[in-house]
C-alpha cells in the first residue's frame, strides 16, 4: 500500500494530462478499492471530495475502469439488451394496463428508431416493475408512485434551461424523505423521439453521456464502485437490471417478489 502513496498524492492535487490520470488511477487502485471499501454507507459526497478528480467530465472513465478491475463484465449490457428488450417488449404488452403507460408502448412501432425505442422502452421499466418498497416518513410510510420511481431512475428534462430546477426539486423531495439524492439519469429533450443529450448525475457531477444504454452502464456501474445504495423509489428497476442484464447477484440483494415473477416469466419467453 505505500507503494500507492506517491499516485494517491498525485491524484489529489493534479487533473492533466489524461494519460497521467490513469496512469495513476490504475497505480493507486488497490489503495482506492480498501478505502472507498469505508464508504459503505454509500456517503457519495465523501468519496468525490476526497477524490476531485472523479467531478472531471471524464470522471466516469474511472469509475469504469474500477468497475471492470473489480467484477469484469465489460460489454454484459450490450450482449444482453437485443434479447432483454425484446422480450421485455412483450411482456409489456401483455402486463401494462395503465392507459397512460399503455399509449407510450403504443408508440413502438416498426419506424422507430433503435435509440428512441431504447429511450422509451427504459422509461417503461418502472410501469411493469413498479415500486414495492415503503418509504417511512415520520410515523408515516408511503409508497412511491411510478411517476415518482421513474424520476429516482430517469429524470427527463425538456432543456438545458431547466437542468439546475428539476434537479433540485429531486434533492428537495429526497430531503424531505429524509434520503439523499443516490446517483440517477437524466434524459434532455422534449420527449422519447426529441432526446439530445444523455447525463449521469452524482452529487452534484454531472457526466455526459454519448446514449441512452451508456448512460444506464455508467449508472450502474457507480453504484458497485462507489458502494451506492440504489435509490429507493427504483430500487425494483436496479435490482432487474442488475440481474437481467448483469448476471449478478450480491449478499446485500433485497428480495423483491415482483423482479423475481417478472424474471421467471422472461426465462419461459
Amino acid at each position: 500500500l505505500k507503494l500507492c502513496e506517491p499516485h494517491l498524492q498525485w491524484l489529489k492535487y493534479n487533473q492533466e494530462p489524461w494519460t497521467d490520470v490513469v496512469e495513476h488511477w490504475e497505480a493507486s487502485r488497490l489503495a482506492r478499492i480498501m478505502d472507498m471499501t469505508t464508504h459503505k454507507d454509500g456517503n457519495v459526497h465523501l468519496i468525490f471530495t476526497k477524490w476531485p478528480i472523479l467531478k472531471h467530465p471524464q470522471g466516469y472513465k474511472l469509475i469504469e475502469s474500477d468497475y471492470t478491475a473489480q467484477f469484469g463484465n465489460i460489454l454484459s449490457i450490450y450482449n444482453e439488451w437485443p434479447e432483454f428488450s425484446r422480450k421485455i417488449y412483450a411482456l409489456m404488452k401483455i402486463e401494462i394496463k395503465d392507459k397512460v403507460y399503455e399509449e407510450q408502448l403504443n408508440q413502438i412501432n416498426e419506424n422507430t428508431s433503435e435509440e428512441e425505442r431504447n429511450i422509451r422502452l427504459l422509461k417503461l421499466l418502472p410501469a411493469l416493475c413498479i415500486p414495492t418498497m415503503r418509504i417511512r416518513k415520520g410515523t408515516r410510510s408511503m409508497k412511491p408512485t411510478i411517476s415518482e420511481s421513474l424520476n429516482s431512475f430517469i429524470l427527463s428534462v425538456n432543456s438545458f434551461a431547466d437542468f439546475e430546477r428539476d434537479i433540485e426539486r429531486q434533492r428537495n423531495r429526497a430531503a424531505a424523505l429524509n434520503l439523499t439524492l443516490q446517483p440517477f439519469i437524466i434524459f434532455v429533450g422534449r420527449d422519447a423521439s426529441s432526446v439530445n443529450a444523455y447525463y449521469v448525475c452524482i452529487d452534484k457531477t454531472l457526466y455526459k453521456i454519448e446514449s441512452a444504454l451508456k448512460a444506464v452502464d455508467v449508472c450502474y456501474k457507480c453504484f458497485f464502485v462507489l458502494h451506492a445504495c440504489y435509490p429507493k423509489e427504483s430500487q425494483q428497476i436496479w435490482l432487474l437490471i442488475q440481474k437481467c442484464l448483469y448476471n449478478m447477484t450480491t449478499e446485500h440483494d433485497v428480495c423483491n417478489s415482483k423482479v423475481t415473477s417478472i424474471e421467471m416469466a422472461l426465462r419461459k419467453m
